[in-house]
């Protein structure tokens, strides 16, 4: 079945297939050891470059690194994983580069009912089926960060904060993030409540529309909104 699925998701894009020919992760990235990192960290950058641009690259990088940062900061309070953090947060963004065409055929085969979600969401449900498929994810913790990291959703789990929050505060958005850092670094619980909060409050001052019902379920259920 696994098999199946990989094919149908290469068989819509077409163009990847060179590039995906095995699944790049032979183990759950909960085992790597700290010899292996590295290898696995170029290995993964190697197959992103014909997934992303080079700013997206840039980006999927920053955020990987302070999703690793956040939990080596919070491992006094919290029995994380640095590297299903890392890579969860260089792999978020992996279905960005997918046309919405063929993203939603692979939505369609999988998941019908996210076509149903605005279109702005469609990266992080195909990023999870290209994370598991393509490159041989089998973390279900890491999975579900990327498949929940830009609308979030009630209940979420703490890597799935950490990503979500991290997407957001990175350096490279350009804007001073420093005390939202340093919040996710104190404490991932209070640090995500008030990324959480800042984020709603640009949508207000944008004048957006929440227009997504995980995003609206997530703020209703962290901020009370």
């Amino acid at each position: 079945m696994k098999e199946t699925k990989r094919d149908e998701i290469l068989a819509i894009l077409k163009d990847l297939a060179p590039f995906f020919d095995s699944p790049l992760f032979s183990k759950p990235v909960c085992e790597i050891k700290e010899g292996e990192f590295m290898d696995y960290k170029l290995a993964c950058m190697g197959k992103l470059v014909h997934l992303i641009p080079p700013r997206r690259l840039t980006h999927s990088m920053s955020v990987g690194m302070l999703c690793m940062k956040t939990v080596i900061a919070n491992k006094d309070r919290y029995a994380l994983n640095p590297y299903v953090a890392y890579f969860a947060g260089l792999l978020h963004d992996c279905g960005k580069g997918i046309k919405e065409e063929k993203a939603i055929k692979i939505l369609k085969l999988y998941h019908p009912d996210y076509v149903n979600h605005p279109e702005w969401t469609y990266h992080q449900f195909v990023g999870r089926l290209i994370a598991e498929y393509l490159f041989g994810v089998s973390d279900s913790d890491l999975l579900e960060a990327i498949e929940f990291h830009a609308t979030g959703k009630r209940e979420m789990s703490l890597y799935q904060r950490i990503v979500y929050a991290c997407d957001k505060i990175d350096p490279y958005r350009g804007y001073d993030s420093k005390y939202m850092i340093d919040a996710m670094n104190e404490d991932i619980e209070k640090g995500f409540v008030l990324v959480l909060g800042e984020n709603l409050k640009y949508y207000k001052e944008k004048g957006f529309e929440v227009d997504d019902s995980l995003a609206k379920e997530c703020f209703g259920y962290y901020l009370g909104d």
